[in-house]
């Protein structure tokens, strides 16, 4: 489930059965397509994740997020039984600091 368009479409599926499966929130991808790029901790990607979270809870299906450790953790808390950790900018990123604090260290 990406954008915020995909959350009302799940809504109006998930209230009639229409869905079945499981629920994958693509947190960094809902963030960038809300405009909030890079910020899956802003206020309205964390709303409409929550928005996500409790209506799979309302019709039992399991969810599964992708993020950082933080909010893997707090997803976790909140009954995420399925978690993939390190998405592809994640590491990207990581990748691209160590490299850039292998650069600084030359002399």
């Amino acid at each position: 489930m990406q954008g915020q368009k995909c959350v009302e479409i799940y809504k109006r599926l998930y209230g009639e059965g229409a869905v079945r499966g499981s629920i994958s929130i693509g947190s960094w991808n809902l963030a960038t397509t809300s405009g909030y790029l890079y910020q899956i901790g802003h206020l309205e990607v964390v709303q409409a994740i929550n928005k996500i979270i409790d209506a799979g809870r309302k019709t039992r299906h399991p969810w599964e997020t992708v993020g950082d450790a933080k909010h893997a953790a707090k997803h976790i808390e909140m009954g995420c039984k399925l978690l993939t950790l390190g998405a592809d900018n994640d590491y990207l990123i990581r990748r691209c600091k160590l490299s850039l604090e292998v650069m600084k260290s030359l002399k």
